[in-house]
Order: C-alpha cells, then structure tokens, then sequence
C-alpha cells in the first residue's frame, strides 16, 4: 500500500486492491515450497520467510525507505454520497468505520466460505489430511488456496494500519510483530 501510494503514485483505491493482491499471491508463492512440509519443518520454514523479508527492506532503502520506512501514507479520498453528503476519512472515528467496515465484510465472506464445497474441503484437511486424500480431495490445491486466501486477508488488514498511521517500518514486518 504504501509503496504504491507514495513511490508509484497510484490513487487509494486501487493500490489498496493492488496490495490485497499482492499480499495473496505473496502467499500463494510462499505456500508452494513451504505446504509441502509438515509440523516443525513447516514452522520453520514459514518463519525463515518472515526473517527473510526483512533484508530487502532495509537493503532497497531507495525504494523501501530503509529502516526509516515509507511515510506520508495517504488516507483514502473523500467519497460523495447522495444528497451533498461525503465520507471524509480523515478523523480517527472514521478510519475506524472503514476497519469495521471490512472486518464485517471479511467475517460474513469467512461465514459463507465455511458453509460451502470448499469450506468443508477445508475443514476435511484439517481434521484428518490423509483421510480427505483418500476420498479424492486435492489437498495440496486447497491448502494453496487457504494459505493465499489468508494471506489476502492479511493484505487488507496491512493496507487498513498503513493507511490509518500513514507510515510502514520494517519493524512491523518482523515475525514478533502482530
């Protein structure tokens, strides 16, 4: 988000679906080598990649801002509603809204995901992995996909505190953070 709003340029709106879907297909390539893996191995794996990220960050100070970060994150746009109304997102309560706004929409898209094909595909894989193997389920596939969907999730949610304290610094994207 911040690297598309400030060194790109890019208007709020669509840097913020750009980095949901960077975030996802973040996910997506993290998760093929490292799904292949079970209990500690994956762990550390997965950690590894968290502690690996951290020295483009502060290598590519250029781009990334070094270890000062990327500041004067921009906020989104006023949106005009009917009858002269407008969404300003400038005040703290307002930002908070918008969060709430997508914590609901991520909650109710969770709640349909869970009661569909794919949710239950889900929810085999994780009680018993080999059994769903057995009755056909691809299970590597639908691992790819939670880990990519979750990791879009995570997306929004960078996008939203990036945007609310208007800076990103390598810190946040240490393992202990969160």
């Amino acid at each position: 988000m911040g690297l598309l709003t400030t060194a790109v340029g890019l208007p709020f709106w669509p840097a913020f679906v750009a980095s949901i879907a960077v975030a996802g297909l973040a996910g997506f390539l993290v998760g093929i080598p490292s799904l292949r893996l079970r209990g500690a191995y994956f762990v550390l794996v997965t950690l590894g990649f968290a502690l690996v990220i951290n020295v483009p960050i502060l290598i590519w100070a250029g781009l990334t801002g070094g270890a000062n970060g990327i500041r004067g994150i921009p906020r989104p746009p006023t949106i005009p509603l009917p009858f002269g109304a407008e969404l300003d997102f400038s005040s703290p309560l307002s930002m908070y809204y918008l969060a709430l706004f997508f914590l609901v929409l991520v909650a109710l898209a969770n709640h349909r995901l869970v009661r569909s094909l794919v949710g239950r595909t889900f929810i085999a894989i994780s009680q018993n992995e080999e059994l769903a193997q057995s009755i056909g389920i691809d299970t590597m596939r639908n691992k790819l996909l939670s880990f990519t969907l979750s990791a879009s999730i995570a997306g929004i949610a960078g996008a939203l505190y990036a945007t609310n304290n208007s800076v990103i610094t390598p810190s946040l994207a240490h393992f202990t953070e969160g």
